[in-house]
């Protein structure tokens, strides 16, 4: 560098911009070099911050004492003190106060700086130590792709500031050395980043691994982006609906009046979407934190049925009881502070006032009305009011006469005296409890005609109760049918029954009886009613035998299916009052699912001619090392064991080809056929083809769905799995 100071004369020469003497009108002594304070702590971070900030400002010269001082007689002197004293100040300032007042009193920036080099610039082994160790246990757990090659970046930098890597500096080589180092360290993290990505990228990264040229570490971060973002895509996303509904159930306290704990619920679960758990196939966690392996996290005692803290709240749509004034909220915020999610706050306003005096409402009248609302969940009789639908959909008025098809009810129970037949009494009186809670006494119970095929029994006659009740239990008891509920309808459908058939529809949210539609039920021939119960009608049965008299036993075995002779004999089927059991050979092919397999027996004739291998499933519990899998190989000529931890799966063409490389050179075999399952690493990889093909060894895969084709080593995992929970007692 060629200096000001370098001029002969007394004459004070013209400094130029780029010289180290130059000044900058901006440039002030009091102002830090760096934005953080150097406190003793990763000089080497802090010592490149200062030089590029010197470089910046054409001032590195004083530090690296390229700049020397002048004489005391040469007209650069009073220039070289003052940018020392500038350099001096900058350097002070990016100081804490214990280590400025260490160096306070040094009269050169360059005395300066090799006093903080000589205590702080030393070979930190330590910190390599602690850098090489975060770098090796680096993985990516909770973190998103950009914030995982944040923190694996960091870490490499950190790395080479601590401990750089030789570079040739003779000038000489024709090899370009330094290049393919660069090369190859950039290649052995790009393999370290890929090790520490969560299951769910596997896919992707074994896609990187098989490219060809392999691509930088840039590349690769891009490629894993793309991933992310198109798994974020593909997620369904939740979104609440422009006006807030209600639906039957009770809720927290604080999800419901505190809506921004749900908001910020909603945040964490986005900030998450990215993680897919591979066990559970769900989304907001990965394998290593699934509740469904690891078991739940304990839980406090004190919560209610809602959640934890205090009691649930029951919403506006529960049962209308006597009692309702003591099932409200006792405590809740004011109507103007709460926002509900999909109202505004006048909204949410007007809507908690109304719910307020329906409540209010309901209790003044509790005293005038008839308990006809206290039996029945969802309805309201034809004295209260009338509310907008878009908020409630349950809410109707029912006529007398009306049957409702309940699958909550027991037993058919009515009000009505005049609609039922052959009334009877009960020896004892039965308790019935009714929906509000209260239980009253039933002396009587008759029949209800629906049609002429159709009769129900027993019918509970109950006076207090002002609602009719179609019992889904014991409608599909007695008639041996299934019941169909669509979104208007309700069907019945059976053997008993020669075609579906409507019984019922739906009015403002209760499946009502349609007594012109039930009507048209007709019962097949052979079934007859007959107290409460269906039974096969022993006539028509008896006219089809009759019509093969002298049928032999085999026959009629081969005509109903081939089902067994002992089952034969509950058909009623007339067989001259013999039942022989002749042998059949179709009944035991129709009843077999699959051949049965050969016995496992040693079918080779020397060590390593068959080699069987099998990869076992993630454990839930890693090992210190961080493996979840093991690699088994068995020689199937001695049933000898080699058994490989693994982090991935992806490890395993790597130990094959290894254990194929030391059976050559330790025993001098060479491995002729491997068989394994459809493992995709494997029968799928385009590596694991080629080594096969190159080596001439035969890959054998068994069948999908047939691990028995494989069972030397699924064996061999069974007894490994045994012996180690048997040591663990």
């Amino acid at each position: 560098m060629n200096f000001a100071m370098a001029v002969q004369g007394n004459r004070v020469p013209q400094i130029e911009p780029t010289d180290p003497l130059y000044i900058h009108p901006s440039d002030q002594p009091g102002q830090p070099l760096v934005s953080t304070p150097f406190n003793g702590d990763n000089f080497d971070n802090w010592r490149r911050s200062v030089i590029i900030s010197l470089s910046a400002k054409h001032k590195v010269a004083f530090i690296d004492g390229t700049c020397e001082c002048p004489a005391a007689t040469a007209p650069l002197y009073i220039f070289w003190q003052r940018n020392n004293a500038m350099v001096l100040s900058w350097l002070l300032n990016s100081l804490n106060d214990s280590i400025r007042n260490s160096v306070l009193y040094f009269e050169t920036a360059r005395e300066l700086w090799l006093d903080l080099e000589g205590r702080f610039g030393q070979s930190n082994k330590a910190r390599l130590f602690q850098v090489q160790k975060d770098v090796s246990c680096l993985s990516q757990e909770d973190m998103d792709i950009a914030s995982y090659y944040t923190k694996a970046k960091q870490l490499w930098d950190e790395s080479d500031a601590v401990s750089a890597v030789p570079r040739c500096t003779c000038k000489k080589c024709e090899c370009d050395i330094n290049a393919k180092q660069q090369v190859y360290l950039e290649e052995r993290r790009l393999i370290h980043f890929l090790m520490g990505l969560n299951s769910s990228y596997t896919a992707v990264r074994g896609n990187i691994l098989m490219m060809v040229p392999f691509p930088s570490i840039s590349q690769a971060y891009s490629l894993l982006v793309q991933e992310e973002r198109q798994r974020q895509v593909r997620l369904e996303t939740q979104f609440l609906t422009k006006n807030a509904s209600l639906s039957v159930g009770t809720t927290r306290p604080s999800l419901a009046l505190e809506p921004w704990k749900n908001t910020q619920k909603r945040t964490d679960l986005g900030k998450r979407s990215h993680l897919v758990c591979e066990h559970y196939k769900r989304t907001g966690h990965t394998i290593d934190k699934c509740y469904k392996l690891h078991g739940y996290p304990s839980r406090p005692t004190n919560k209610g049925r809602g959640g934890y803290g205090s009691a649930p709240i029951r919403r506006a749509y529960s049962t209308w009881t006597e009692n309702a004034e003591q099932a409200t909220t006792l405590e809740s915020p004011s109507p103007a502070s709460l926002a509900l999610p999909g109202l505004n706050a006048g909204q949410s306003k007007q809507l908690l006032q109304f719910l307020s005096n329906l409540t209010s409402t309901g209790s003044q009248k509790h005293g005038e009305q008839d308990s006809a609302g206290a039996h029945m969940a969802g309805i309201v009789t034809s004295g209260s009011s009338v509310y907008d639908s878009k908020f409630f959909s349950c809410l109707c008025t029912l006529e007398s006469g009306t049957w409702i098809l309940d699958s909550g009810a027991s037993d058919h129970m009515s009000y009505d005296l005049e609609a039922l037949d052959d009334l009877q009494f009960f020896k004892h009186p039965i308790s019935v409890t009714l929906p509000n809670g209260y239980k009253v006494l039933v002396h009587q119970y008759g029949k209800l005609h629906l049609s002429n095929d159709l009769v129900l029994y027993p019918v509970l006659f109950v006076p207090h109760f002002k609602y009719n009740l179609l019992s889904i239990k014991s409608l599909t008891s007695q008639l041996h049918c299934a019941v169909v509920f669509t979104e208007e309808l309700c069907v019945l459908q059976g053997p008993s029954l020669k075609r579906p058939v409507v019984v019922g529809k739906e009015v403002h949210g209760l499946y009502v009886l349609d007594r012109d539609l039930v009507k048209q039920v007709e019962l097949t021939t052979g079934y007859l009613l007959d107290n409460h119960k269906l039974s096969f009608n022993s006539h028509a049965s008896i006219l089809c035998n009759h019509a093969s008299k002298g049928l032999e036993s085999v026959i009629w075995h081969m005509r109903v299916g081939h089902i067994p002779y002992k089952r034969m004999r509950l058909l009623g089927i007339n067989l001259n009052g013999v039942l022989q059991e002749a042998p059949c050979a179709i009944c035991p092919k129709a009843r077999q699912q699959r051949l049965p397999f050969p016995l496992s027996t040693i079918t080779t004739s020397f060590p390593f001619e068959l080699v069987h291998v099998d990869t076992w499933d993630p454990y839930h519990t890693k090992t210190h090392a961080g493996h979840r899998f093991f690699l088994t190989i068995v020689d199937d000529f001695t049933r000898a064991t080699w058994t490989h931890l693994m982090t991935t799966k992806d490890e395993a063409m790597g130990l094959i080809t290894a254990f194929v490389q030391m059976a050559k050179t330790q025993y001098n075999a060479i491995i002729k056929v491997l068989r394994s399952d459809n493992a995709l690493e494997l029968s799928t990889s385009n590596i694991a083809l080629n080594f096969f093909s190159s080596h001439g060894i035969l890959h054998q895969t068994s069948c999908v769905q047939t691990p028995q084709q494989n069972g030397v080593v699924e064996r061999k995992h069974k007894h490994l799995l045994e012996v180690s929970r048997a040591l663990l007692f």
